[in-house]
C-alpha cells in the first residue's frame, strides 16, 4: 500500500530510491521486515472514469389528501405529449431528466394560527408607535 502511494507521487526511480531509505527505516524500527521495491504504474490503472453529473428538473406539487387527482403523473402525460423523441427540446425536458417530489401544504389549523398572529401582532405595533398628543 505504502509501495504504491510513493510509485505514484514519484516521477522517476531515481526519486523512488532516494526516498524509499527513510520508509524502510522505519518499517524496520516498527517491528517489519519487509523491503518497498518500485512498481512502474502504467497509466490504465490509474485513470478512472469520470462521472458526469445529470442536470435534473424539479418539480413540486403541493400534496393534499383532499386531491384525488394524481397530479405528478398527470404532470409527466403533459411532458411525453408536448416533448416527444421528434421534438428539439427532449433533449432537455423528458420524463428521465424531471423529478417529482410533492411539498406538503399546512393543514388548517396551522393556516389559522399563523392568521391569528399576523393580526395580534398588528395590533401590538399600532399601540406602541401611536405619536398622538391626549
Amino acid at each position: 500500500m505504502i509501495e504504491n502511494r510513493l510509485a505514484k507521487n514519484s516521477s522517476s526511480k531515481k526519486l523512488f530510491d532516494s526516498i524509499k531509505k527513510e520508509y524502510n527505516e522505519a518499517l524496520k524500527l516498527n517491528g517489519y521486515s519487509y523491503d518497498i521495491n518500485y512498481t512502474k504504474i502504467t497509466n490504465e490503472t490509474t485513470v478512472k472514469k469520470r462521472k458526469r453529473k445529470r442536470k435534473c428538473i424539479w418539480f413540486n406539487p403541493p400534496f393534499c389528501c383532499s386531491v384525488k387527482t394524481n397530479v405528478g403523473n398527470k404532470f409527466l402525460k403533459i411532458i411525453k405529449k408536448h416533448f416527444s423523441k421528434e421534438s428539439k427540446l427532449n433533449k432537455y425536458v423528458n420524463s428521465n431528466c424531471i423529478k417529482l417530489s410533492y411539498s406538503c401544504m399546512p393543514n388548517i389549523e396551522m393556516t389559522i394560527k399563523s392568521h391569528n398572529k399576523k393580526l395580534l401582532n398588528k395590533e401590538k405595533i399600532t399601540e406602541e408607535t401611536c405619536n398622538c398628543r391626549d
